[in-house]
C-alpha cells in the first residue's frame, strides 16, 4: 500500500507591542501536495496581516504530517 504524503499549514505569530504569541491551526488541510499547502499558507498569511496588526511571524510554514507526528511524541 502505498502512503500519501500531506502536508499541514503551520503559523506561529507574536501580536502587539507586548507581544502575545500563539499558533493558527488550519482547518481546512491537510494537503495532498506542498503547492497547495504553500498556496494556502499565503492566503492565510495574508489574512493576519490584515487583521491584526503589528503581527510579528515567529514561524510560517508547510510541514509534512510525519514531522508533526514525530514531535508530537517526543
Amino acid at each position: 500500500m502505498k502512503e500519501t504524503r500531506m502536508f499541514t499549514v503551520l503559523i506561529v505569530v507574536c501580536i502587539g507591542q507586548d507581544p502575545h504569541c500563539f499558533k493558527i491551526q488550519d482547518l481546512w488541510g491537510p494537503y495532498r501536495s506542498l503547492e497547495k499547502c504553500e498556496q494556502r499558507l499565503e492566503e492565510m498569511s495574508s489574512n493576519v496581516e490584515q487583521n491584526f496588526s503589528p503581527v510579528m511571524f515567529f514561524q510560517k510554514k508547510c510541514m509534512l504530517n510525519e514531522e508533526i507526528e514525530t514531535k508530537d511524541k517526543a
